[in-house]
């Protein structure tokens, strides 16, 4: 397993924080063997010379890239745009590129991205989450079931588990995605409690939810779900993804909680 941090860290309205030089040498100096990068820094209207510009400075500070995003293929214009990430995925060595995975009428676009950048050697993955075909363990079943193709995959996330309120969000969740899990993504999120969420409620299925700590109370066992990782012999990537919210940590601070909290999990050293 490799640990990676997602450019979600420094998303602000209307843009990032960070230029994508300034996101890799932070990641690169706090430890992280990885790195997602977020449309604010690769996009379909990246072009080429900076995507080789990208690989290189990838390169340069020892990184790999986890995942970029392909938004959602529902018709021509969006696929088309999909399929310029995939080329620029391929540009920079990024692992894989996510697929919003948000309804069922768009399988055979599904299908159709997972085929190009099969040729590529890029994979397609869904993460788990809400308002998509991969909400619970059981949806992402049946979701690979129906778009039924070796190159799309599940990116494992507990805490939509969590919000989603299914009582197994752990190892037993990531044993029975054993066959379909290529990425996990990790972020914290509990039922709103005030005292140790930040960012203000979300709602989903009727419930508050709230942003916090990894390893708060309420959030996601991760000792769990890594031991179910290592029973299943996974070995891909590990993306810290949470965003950055009013009243929580400043990113920085975040990243490198994330970092000394994951590390241990990511290399076995944790006990």
């Amino acid at each position: 397993m490799w640990l990676c941090l997602s450019g979600r860290q420094f998303e602000i309205p209307g843009g990032i924080s960070k230029t994508v030089d300034e996101f890799l040498e932070f990641a690169a100096g706090v430890g992280y063997a990885g790195v997602e990068l977020r449309t604010g820094h690769v996009s379909p209207d990246t072009s080429d010379s900076e995507a080789e510009r990208i690989a290189g400075l990838l390169k340069g500070r020892g990184l790999r890239c986890s995942f970029c995003l392909g938004g959602e293929p529902e018709d021509e214009e969006t696929t088309a745009r999909f399929k310029r990430v995939i080329d620029i995925a391929q540009v920079i060595g990024a692992f894989a590129v996510r697929c919003g995975g948000a309804s069922g009428a768009n399988v055979p676009r599904y299908r159709e991205v997972a085929d190009y950048a099969s040729e590529r050697g890029i994979r397609i993955i869904s993460q788990i989450h809400n308002g998509t075909m991969f909400e619970t363990v059981p949806d992402c079943l049946n979701a690979m079931q129906e778009i039924a193709h070796p190159n799309y995959g599940v990116a494992f996330e507990a805490s939509h588990l969590v919000m989603a309120s299914q009582p197994e969000h752990g190892e037993e969740a990531v044993k029975a995605l054993a066959d379909h899990t290529m990425t996990v993504s990790v972020q914290a999120y509990k039922a709103y409690d005030e005292t140790d969420c930040y960012g203000g409620p979300i709602r989903i299925h009727g419930k508050d939810w709230g942003a916090c700590l990894p390893g708060a109370p309420g959030s996601p066992d991760l000792m769990s779900a890594f031991r179910g990782l290592r029973a299943i012999g996974f070995d891909g990537p590990v993306t810290v993804m949470p965003g950055s919210l009013p009243g929580g940590p400043s990113p920085e601070d975040q990243a490198r909680i994330y970092y000394d909290t994951l590390e241990p999990l990511v290399d076995g050293s944790a006990k």
